[in-house]
């Protein structure tokens, strides 16, 4: 036990080492150089993970703050690289963990990418004790395969977390591979890109990842992408357009969470460890969020910022993440855990709940003053990112469309970005409104100017409640501004 963590030990020194050789690239996109860490608790596990399956693949809890990647030869800085092919002159990113990966648009398709999203799915015959979870997960897995014959542009599947119940798997052979995911999706024949759940954690997280080492190949569907805890796709949507989709692991910003019930707790780290390794995901976020210059901007997670469902908002998220998510000017975070459909607004980010693969929900709990529209069904979404439009649609078990959105591209517009940090107010006009007739005023003209720019941030299909009317999150910043007014 000891030579075994020792020899990855000093793996993860001399690949930490900015002085080490970069190790020559690998021939395959799914395969990848990185750190190793572990913990006490993981170092076990990993150990037993070992012993069932010697090609069973990544050691140790892969960190996103310490472990160095390359996958298909394209880093956070690095050059493009197209699926599938030899990467050229790739290695390690010393100090930045996590990668990005650089997909060409599919022949003969034009422009702009749509990709369906799925989350909290991995119970089918696994779930005997939630009598729906099955016929649920079935219709699901159906709709989706039908979409994704009848619709040609539908290029990808992301994954919002809770890939695999009650536990996760415990290696690359686990029989829940082939019931939850190969027999119930296989027949859909597009590339999956996953995120980690909390359920996912409870089990070896590391055998949901598909990446190579030196200790071989996981035996996983050619299908499945999981590179790396926290990772980043770039896509062209455009001749000049980009979209960039930054998938992370928000158990290890959150852990278990504050909203998950008491006694879940098997996948948590030492209070150390987790503050460190929470630190460490929260500042590869910030930079890789901080250096994109795509034109389209999505953040893809497992536990929500804002939710009106069973589990509710994560107070951590709410702290580490949703700040990052203004100040970047971040377009939409897809999420799932909530098991239901939801779509809320705040301060310019869309907030995607695609939550309902398999287990019944509950919506309408809480004051949730940002919900745009929410349901307790089964379903998925389907996302159409545009050169200058993203569309959101829900779809529901029987293949019927619930709701839809479209927004207009706000980053690297001309016109002025809403939720930027350096935005003015849009109540100033000179000095603080020391009035409430004032206050009136301003918000008035402000909603004025929302029209006037034609609800650059408009949406279809909202459900306003009672007493509370669809607003644009243009007229939205404008009743946060004037709330804040003294």
């Amino acid at each position: 036990m000891h030579s075994v963590m020792q020899e990855d030990t000093e793996l993860a020194e001399s690949f930490m080492d900015d002085r080490s050789p970069l190790p020559s690239s690998r021939a395959s996109l799914r395969e990848v150089s990185y750190d190793s860490f572990t913990t006490p608790s993981y170092e076990e596990k990993n150990l037993q993970w070992r012993s069932r399956a010697r090609r069973s693949t990544i050691v140790g809890a892969i960190l996103a703050g310490s472990i160095l990647v390359a996958v298909g030869g394209s880093l956070l800085f690095g050059g493009d690289q197209k699926p599938g092919k030899a990467p050229q002159g790739g290695g390690l990113q010393p100090k930045l963990a996590g990668a990005k990966i650089h997909l060409d648009d599919s022949p003969g398709g034009g422009p702009g990418i749509k990709f369906m999203a799925i989350g909290d799915w991995g119970c089918s015959t696994n779930c005997p004790e939630i009598a729906s979870a099955d016929t649920s997960q079935l219709a699901v897995s159906q709709q989706m395969r039908r979409a994704a014959e009848t619709d040609a542009g539908i290029q990808m599947v992301v994954t919002t977390g809770d890939n695999f119940y009650m536990k996760g798997v415990m290696s690359d052979h686990d029989p829940l591979w082939k019931e939850v995911f190969t027999e119930r999706f296989g027949e859909i024949d597009l590339p999956w890109y996953a995120v980690l759940g909390n359920h996912d954690h409870l089990g070896v997280p590391e055998a949901q990842v598909s990446s190579c080492t030196d200790l071989g190949c996981p035996d996983l569907p050619a299908n499945w992408n999981l590179p790396f805890f926290n990772y980043s796709l770039v896509r062209r949507v455009g001749p000049r357009s980009t979209v960039q989709m930054v998938l992370i692991d928000t158990w290890q910003l959150a852990g278990s969470s504050s909203n998950v019930p008491a006694g879940d707790t098997t996948g948590d780290l030492p209070a150390g460890e987790s503050k460190r390794r929470q630190a460490e995901h929260v500042r590869w976020i910030d930079e890789t969020l901080k250096h994109s210059k795509a034109d389209w901007l999505i953040v893809v997670g497992h536990y929500p910022v804002y939710s009106g469902g069973e589990h509710g908002e994560t107070p951590e998220l709410q702290s580490l993440l949703k700040p990052l998510l203004e100040k970047h000017n971040v377009d939409m975070y897809l999420c799932g855990h909530d098991h239901t459909l939801q779509h809320l607004q705040w301060k310019g980010v869309d907030y995607v709940v695609s939550g309902g693969g398999a287990l019944p929900g509950r919506v309408g709990l809480g004051d949730q003053h940002q919900t745009r529209f929410a349901v307790a069904q089964p379903g998925f979404s389907i996302h159409s990112v545009q050169p200058d439009q993203m569309h959101l649609t829900f779809v529901g078990a029987e293949g019927q469309h619930l709701y839809t959105y479209t927004r207009q591209r706000r980053r690297n517009s001309s016109a002025r970005p809403l939720g930027s940090a350096a935005q003015p107010s849009r109540l100033a006009g000179g000095g603080t409104a020391k009035s409430k007739n004032t206050k009136t005023v301003r918000l008035a003209a402000c909603m004025k100017r929302c029209k006037q720019i034609k609800n650059r941030l408009s949406y279809t299909g909202c459900a306003p409640a009672p007493g509370k009317p669809c607003m644009t999150p243009c007229e939205d910043e404008c009743l946060t501004e004037w709330d804040a007014l003294e």
